[in-house]
């Protein structure tokens, strides 16, 4: 089963373990900007909400980029997101 992260700047789809199997994204200046992940933190995010969302928020999963570097969910989203 895929899984939609949903961007302002369009959107990827991963597998059940995180890994990006496609994406459609506006790479242009105003775009997305950065490189593409290559894995996003589904353990992190069914730890947090208890199961795998059809459809997440980019700012609400955790994610690493091909260098390795790993960026965490955006704080702001998640606390914004408890509070409604």
């Amino acid at each position: 089963m895929s899984h939609t992260i949903l961007s302002s700047h369009g959107h990827f789809v991963i597998d059940e373990n995180g890994i990006v199997i496609s994406h459609e994204l506006d790479l242009g200046p105003d775009g997305w900007g950065q490189a593409i992940p290559a894995h996003f933190d589904v353990e992190e995010f069914i730890k947090t909400y208890g199961k795998l969302s059809e459809s997440i928020d980019v700012l609400d999963i955790g994610m690493t980029n091909p260098d390795g570097q790993y960026e965490p969910p955006a704080s702001g989203w998640r606390a914004m997101a408890a509070a409604s």
